[in-house]
């Protein structure tokens, strides 16, 4: 083994002295890049893949993570400014197991577990204190649930319990959100945080209650009594131009399919009621004659009387009337039978009332106009006739104020010609850059090729010219071991051939010293240092 290395290293040895100072550069160079490319396919082979094990960390979580991730001798990795925690792809779900188990991640802030561990001595202040602070925590982790939110802090304030009523003061609360990038909040994820933190504090009151963001906005503010449909200017301004765009939407596919596409502009502009009315109405109308409406109450009433009496006669006045008193006259009174019969009825009837209670719903158009221009000369029959079309599409109402004009005029094309031309420029540079990328590595592709080839080429000149000086050398400086005989005939010819092949050996030779000077200079050399 060891004389089978020294036979290898003494043959490496001999072709490394017969290549020229470049072939020795090549060499290096490629046996360099061939050693790296090893050890990078190595590295990538072996290189564990990462996957996430918790993402959307707060600070306290990730330190108390990293530091398990440590103990547990785990590579691990951060990413997302710090929030993420990479660990190899083949750990992920054995520790997250083993981590909820320990209660991590915790959200943020600190729970109902602050209880499992009693600590002897503790005063009802530090009770009071925990349970806030725990509180505090179960809220958070229950709203960073919500989609888009990406951190949270609640702020509880308890007041201290006062003797008299009139004196106690009325718990409240603040939320402070930070939002993912481009996530929002709407009206119904505001008011679902607000209902989750007015239930979970007893007594707690939504007035307040503050809700606001990291840049700023006062969330819980869209959400109080009197505030507008729209709920601010923002968002107003986002319905009114909604309404817009599809008004301009609608009307510009119907036109397009007259006119065709591109040869229609449309604006539309709204004006809309933004305030939210409630009316309750009452109207008492009399019973039409004829009809019968609706028994209230009723009450009847009936008197009679049969028997004997004293029937009424005589002269009427004071004198005839009064008995046993002297001076005035007597009159005397008949008996005979009587009979008497009276009715009486009292209906009373509902009074028609009808009472209505009316909600008028924000958002109501009160009115809009539209601006519709045409590309190209229309005779103003056609623009009278799209027009009509154009107001009973949308619904005109003339009586509120509803506006609808159409003109036609030759669009201004030329920035299409202009953004053509630029594209086309644009596309003729790309295309260039690409044919000057491709060309330059194919050169440099070929050069490498013809660079190789001619190493390869000069390797194998330099050998067989080596060989070949060899041979001559020992053709021509080495005696004869023994005289010729003679020459006959045969022999002559045999002398004429090897002059031949002398001849040839000897224009080879200079063929390659013309064109390789330096690797014959140093074969000479090496001749005569050896002999």
């Amino acid at each position: 083994m060891g004389n089978f290395l020294l036979q290898l290293q003494s043959q490496f040895q001999k072709y490394w002295q017969s290549l020229s100072s470049p072939q020795k550069i090549l060499v290096v160079f490629l046996s360099g890049l061939i050693i790296a490319s090893l050890v990078t396919i190595t590295f990538w082979a072996t290189k564990p893949e990462y996957a996430v094990l918790f993402s959307n960390l707060s600070p306290q979580d990730a330190s108390v993570i990293v530091n398990k991730l440590k103990d547990t001798k785990v590579p691990y990795r951060f990413t997302h400014n710090g929030d993420t925690i990479l660990v190899p792809r083949r750990n992920v779900y054995e520790l997250r197991i083993a981590l909820a188990g320990e209660g991590l991640p915790q959200g943020g802030g600190v729970g109902f577990e602050i209880f499992d561990k009693s600590f002897f001595g503790m005063t009802e202040f530090t009770q009071k204190l925990n349970f806030q602070r725990a509180l505090q925590g179960e809220l958070e982790r229950t709203i960073r649930q919500i989609s888009g939110v990406e951190g949270v802090r609640v702020h509880l304030v308890f007041p201290r319990e006062e003797l008299f009523i009139e004196k106690e003061k009325e718990p409240s609360a603040s939320v402070l959100i930070k939002m993912a990038q481009g996530a929002s909040l709407n009206k119904s994820q505001v008011r679902a945080i607000l209902n989750l933190v007015k239930t979970s504090v007893e007594g707690l009151k939504s007035e307040n209650i503050s809700i606001i963001d990291t840049r700023g906005n006062i969330l819980s503010d869209v959400l109080e009594e009197g505030v507008s449909f729209a709920g601010s200017v923002s968002e107003a301004f986002q319905l009114k131009r909604k309404i817009e765009k599809d008004i301009q939407e609608e009307v510009r596919l119907l036109l397009e399919k007259i006119v065709g596409p591109g040869k229609v502009a449309v604006k539309a502009n709204v004006e809309l009621d933004l305030s939210r009315q409630e009316t309750t109405k009452e109207e008492y109308s009399p019973i039409v004659e004829g009809k019968k409406g609706i028994v209230r109450s009723e009450q009847k009433r009936t008197e009679s009387f049969k028997g004997s009496g004293t029937s009424a006669e005589g002269v009427p006045g004071v004198e005839s009337n009064v008995y046993g008193i002297p001076g005035y006259a007597q009159s005397s009174a008949v008996s005979q039978g009587s009979d008497y019969t009276k009715d009486d009825t009292v209906i009373n009837y509902e009074i028609n009332k009808s009472i209505s209670h009316i909600l008028s719903v924000p958002g109501k158009i009160e009115r809009f106009s539209i601006s519709v221009l045409l590309d190209g000369d229309y005779p103003l029959q056609m623009l009278e006739t799209i027009r009509q079309v154009v107001a009973s599409g949308v619904g005109l109402q003339e009586a509120r104020g509803d506006e609808i004009v159409v003109e036609s005029f030759r669009f201004d094309k030329s920035y299409i010609e202009e953004e053509k031309k630029e594209y086309e420029r644009l596309a003729k540079i790309e295309l260039k850059n690409n044919i000057i990328k491709s060309v330059v590595i194919g050169f440099v592709c070929l050069i490498i090729f013809l660079f190789t080839l001619s190493m390869i080429r000069h390797a194998h000149i330099v050998r067989t010219a080596t060989l070949k000086i060899k041979e001559t050398q020992e053709k021509v400086i080495s005696p004869p071991e023994t005289v010729s005989p003679p020459p006959t005939e045969p022999k002559v010819k045999e002398e004429i051939l090897s002059e031949k092949e002398r001849e040839d050996l000897k224009n080879e030779i200079r063929e390659i010293a013309r064109s390789e000077p330096e690797k014959i200079a140093k074969v000479i050399k090496t001749m005569v240092s050896g002999g």
